[in-house]
């Protein structure tokens, strides 16, 4: 599916799932509070970027599954 839904994925294969990553992460995060986020929400921030990420690649008929966001430090 990722190869027939996803524009140009030979020219930049992981391109449209940074892009969502971002997008998601950005979303997320201006909903919350920055200090709670680098602090004790570190879990559900995480778990509401990865949901958003799949519905998101799911609109797109990406056939890319999300098993886990991981928040450096």
């Amino acid at each position: 599916a990722y190869l027939f839904n996803v524009e140009n994925p030979f020219r930049d294969p992981d391109a449209t799932v940074k892009a969502v990553a971002e997008s998601a992460m950005r979303e997320v995060v201006g909903r919350n509070q920055i200090e709670r986020i680098l602090t004790e929400d570190r879990e559900p921030i995480q778990v509401q970027v990865r949901d958003l990420m799949q519905r998101t690649l799911d609109s797109y008929g990406a056939g890319v599954t999300v098993t886990r966001i991981q928040m450096q430090k």
